[in-house]
């Protein structure tokens, strides 16, 4: 499932490149050499300045004496990038090339609206034309532009032009056609085919795309589509992925949107990864006034794009609260799980009955840090997940502090890769994030929410971390910059709320962490982990605690102790809290004692839930105190006789009971077994 906005209409755009322009000087059929010579003067690359230098760039610019213009590349590879491997053109251009653009007029400029990106945030933004000799200009003012339609009209600063491509609005099918662009970044090349046929704009009919066969590839985005006097009759946008057909937009359609406005329309519908549902279709329309500087509309638009996204955002969540977990009608269930996650779990939906199950990606990869730190990781759609288990002699505080530290040592074990020169070369360090914020979700816990950028393919990686006393888990998007923040972070949040984890980890691991009220959740406060080694421990939460000796249990900085944190109703409301403590006497032993937190299932879960709760309150096997065994270990449990009174009259519309056990390695007598579960029921108290 894609939880970004979903277009309507997917169609393969022909925005690509990477050379400096070198025109084609075959004449093609039809067209004189005077025409060719106009058409060689009147069409330009669109170029991006690169993000930063490699070694052959940066020489020329020392030579040059422009060494303060010098830009590296920040991110450390496990090798060196192979540039010798790189075309000499390629390699030595300042600049990407990226599409197309024609001169209309003096100083007027047209190009396919998606070559300049204009719709969402990006990290390249030096957008610029480069003429046959070259040379660069940068793009200035938008003057007219419509995303829907698919074309922009700008000027650039330093430019005079002498030449410009007339237009004609009339057209006749089945006539030769010139498809006029930066094909593959190879520079400006003219191709001939016929004017095939028209086909209606797929989402109202509003208009009839102009259909050819002449060859279009990627990079040829915003060139002219030629008839045989050199006359525009059409810009060319994109063609089908499974054929030789191609679109262009009449021009007549472009001078249908008046001079400076900026006419910008959104038609999607909206998918959250956690449902089959589809949302929408939403439309918008907004205009813009004109001129304005290509990068000060971005910022308009881009920030009229985010408000209308967290609007229907909130509206979708406004129509599917009813459906939503935890307070959704099938979230029921999974307020009784009797098991722990060591992996981060995410809710969804069932949409088949309405239930919510808890999901962790069907393949989970591991790989192993230095002084038993680890690394887990994999993914649910696009949404990635992780596990980070710090290394044993690494500060907690350290790896939650420093976000440049930790995305260095999870990098040691996720592969990020960049693929170069037909060679992945891994990332081995990104530096420092981006951004970094704490985000309280809607259960009150914090998540520390950094964003790092992959400028090489205008890309950024964000990731959630929740602190836990092992290290950090969490959730991740990696995708294109302009997505990240309209989309990506507004899903994300939601999906925070939905996330299960059990907290594990040793005494010693639990003290450190506890130490961190910055980074608790809310159900921790009041929770304390209070030892002396082979005497006493004390596990205090606001609800219940225990007490017991080194005569139940093994007391060191190794004992291990997991708190199931579950989400629980709370009146009308849902709370997220301490659900289950389970205590072993070393993290690498098997003999242990739990007390479970249990309420009564609602009468719309099925009989399985209700045939259980009969059996805890009737105290009947295996809440009978009677000693079983179990793949060779043996178990003994019960309900606790001090919770029944006692959450009873502190909630009566949901009877509460609190199960407690004890777990021994191997066959023990039932004697033995009894006197340990007295042991467990006299260590734990309630405290409401």
């Amino acid at each position: 499932m894609n939880t970004k906005i979903i277009k309507t209409i997917i169609t393969v755009v022909l925005s690509l490149g990477v050379l400096v322009p070198i025109f084609s000087q075959q004449l093609s059929q039809g067209l004189s050499a005077q025409q060719v010579s106009l058409i060689k003067a009147s069409v330009f690359e669109v170029v991006i300045k690169k993000p930063f230098d490699n070694p052959y760039t940066a020489d020329l610019k020392k030579k040059q004496g422009r060494e303060a213009q010098i830009r590296l590349d920040p991110l450390v590879y496990d090798q060196e990038l192979a540039w010798d491997l790189v075309d000499f053109k390629t390699r030595t251009d300042e600049y990407i090339s990226v599409g197309t653009a024609f001169a209309s007029a003096q100083n007027r400029y047209i190009t396919a609206a998606h070559v300049l990106n204009l719709e969402s945030a990006t990290q390249w933004n030096d957008y610029a034309i480069r003429d046959s000799q070259g040379k660069v200009f940068v793009i200035d003012q938008v003057s007219r532009y419509s995303n829907h339609r698919d074309f922009v009209e700008f000027s650039v600063i330093g430019r005079s032009d002498k030449n410009f491509l007339p237009f004609n609005t009339e057209f006749q099918l089945n006539s030769t056609v010139f498809a006029v662009g930066n094909a593959l970044g190879e520079g400006v090349v003219i191709r001939d085919g016929l004017l095939t046929s028209q086909t209606k704009e797929a989402e109202n009919g509003e208009w009839d795309f102009l259909r050819f066969s002449a060859a279009a590839s990627p990079g040829n985005s915003g060139g002219p589509l030629l008839n045989n006097k050199a006359e525009v009759i059409g810009i060319v946008l994109r063609k089908s992925a499974d054929e030789n057909l191609n679109f262009a937009l009449p021009i007549a359609e472009m001078e249908a949107i008046k001079p400076n406005i900026a006419a910008y329309h959104l038609f999607t519908r909206y998918r959250l990864l956690v449902t089959d549902r589809v949302f929408g279709p939403y439309r918008v329309n907004k205009d813009f006034g004109l001129p304005l500087n290509y990068r000060e509309l971005r910022k308009q638009i881009y920030s009229y794009y985010q408000g209308e996204s967290r609007g229907i955002v909130k509206k979708v969540l406004g129509q599917y609260q009813a459906n939503l977990f935890p307070k959704g009608r099938g979230s029921r269930s999974l307020f009784h799980l009797n098991s722990s996650f060591f992996y981060p779990a995410l809710a969804g939906e069932n949409t088949a009955d309405g239930n919510w199950d808890a999901f962790t990606p069907k393949d989970i990869k591991s790989s192993l840090l230095d002084d038993n730190g680890q690394v887990r990781y994999g993914s649910i759609s696009n949404l990635g997940s992780f596990a980070f288990t710090k290394p044993n002699k690494q500060p907690l505080k350290e790896l939650l502090d420093d976000s440049a530290l930790f995305m260095k040592q999870f990098l040691t074990a996720f592969p990020l890769n960049r693929n170069f020169a037909g060679t992945n070369v891994r990332i081995t360090d990104m530096g420092a994030p981006q951004t970094r914020v704490t985000h309280k979700d809607a259960f009150k816990r914090t998540w520390l929410l950094e964003t790092w950028n992959l400028e090489f393919q205008d890309n950024k990686l964000l990731m959630a971390s929740l602190p836990t006393p092992l290290g950090r888990v969490g959730m991740f998007f990696l995708g294109p910059s302009g997505a990240m923040d309209a989309d990506y972070l507004s899903d994300l949040k939601i999906y925070l709320d939905l996330v299960f984890y059990s907290y594990g980890g040793t005494f010693a691991q639990w003290r450190e962490f506890l130490a961190l009220k910055e980074y608790l959740p809310a159900c921790f406060e009041g929770f304390s982990i209070d030892y002396k080694a082979q005497e006493r421990a004390v596990i205090a939460s606001p609800a219940f605690s225990v007490n017991y000796g080194s005569d139940l249990l093994k007391i060191s900085d190794n004992s291990y102790c997991v708190a199931r944190v579950n989400y629980f109703p709370k009146g009308d409301d849902v709370v997220w809290d301490i659900q289950a403590l389970t205590v072993w006497s070393d993290k690498d032993e098997s003999n242990f004692f739990n007390v479970v937190r249990r309420y009564s299932p609602e009468s719309t879960l099925p009989d399985s839930f209700r045939a259980e709760w009969k059996k805890l309150s009737n105290a009947s096997y295996p809440y009978n105190k009677t000693t079983f065994v179990d793949n060779g270990n043996s178990y003994i449990t019960q309900v606790h006789p001090d919770s029944r009174d006692l959450m009873s009259k502190v909630r009566s519309q949901d009877v509460i009971f609190y199960t407690v056990m004890y777990g021994d390695e191997g066959q023990v007598d039932s004697l033995r077994m009894g006197e340990a579960m007295s042991k467990v029921e006299a260590a734990v108290s309630f405290r409401q």
